[in-house]
C-alpha cells in the first residue's frame, strides 16, 4: 500500500466530504428560499463558483492557514431537486500546535472582520461554528473535531441565484490548489 502524504489524504478527504455532505452538513447554512415574488439575477456557473472561491482564497492569505486543502460543491437551496443552486466552498486547515484553538479562531474572525465581513450570523442563517457574512457569502468556522483532530474548517456559502441545473453535480471540485497560489 502506498503512503500518502498528510496533505493529499486531507485533500482526498475533503473531496469526498464536499461530494457526499455538501447539503447534509451540520455546518450547512439553512439558506432562506427565494421569495416567489422576487425577481433573481441569475448568476452563471462560473460566478457563482468564484463568489465562494476568492474569499476562501482571502481567508487563507490573510490568516496564513498552513496545510490548506479545499473543495467546492454545488447546493441546491430548497433541498433535492430545486431550481436554484449556490455554490459552497470548503477549506480544511492545520491547526497550530500548543496554540489555545478558540483564541486561534476568534483571530480569524478579528483578521476578517477587519477586512470587511461581519461578525455574527447573516439573516435566516441558522448555521453552527462561528459564523460570519458579507452581502454576498456566508462562513462558519470550526475547530477541530474527534474526527479531524487538529484541522479547522471554514465553509463557505454563496448566493441562491445558480439557475442551472446541477442534480447531477454530486461530485466535488478540489479547488486546493486555487487556494494556495500567491
Amino acid at each position: 500500500m502506498a503512503t500518502r502524504t498528510r496533505p493529499v489524504r486531507l485533500a482526498c478527504a475533503l473531496v469526498g466530504i464536499v461530494a457526499v455532505a455538501a447539503g447534509c452538513s451540520p455546518m450547512a447554512p439553512k439558506m432562506p428560499k427565494a421569495e416567489p415574488s422576487a425577481q433573481i439575477v441569475p448568476l452563471p456557473d462560473e460566478a457563482s463558483m468564484q463568489q465562494v472561491i476568492d474569499p476562501a482564497k482571502e481567508f487563507v492569505i490573510l490568516n496564513q492557514l498552513q496545510d490548506v486543502t479545499g473543495g467546492f460543491g454545488w447546493v441546491a437551496c430548497g433541498g433535492q431537486n430545486e431550481a436554484l443552486y449556490y455554490g459552497e466552498a470548503q477549506v480544511m486547515f492545520q491547526l497550530p500546535e500548543g496554540v489555545d484553538e478558540e483564541r486561534y479562531l476568534k483571530q480569524i474572525v478579528k483578521m476578517m472582520v477587519s477586512h470587511g465581513w461581519m461578525d455574527g450570523p447573516a439573516q435566516g442563517d441558522r448555521s453552527f461554528g462561528t459564523l460570519l457574512h458579507t452581502n454576498e457569502v456566508r462562513a462558519a468556522i470550526t475547530g477541530s473535531d474527534s474526527y479531524y483532530q487538529g484541522l479547522g474548517k471554514v465553509l463557505l456559502s454563496g448566493e441562491c441565484r445558480n439557475t442551472n441545473d446541477h442534480r447531477d453535480d454530486s461530485a466535488g471540485i478540489d479547488i486546493t490548489a486555487q487556494l494556495t497560489k500567491r
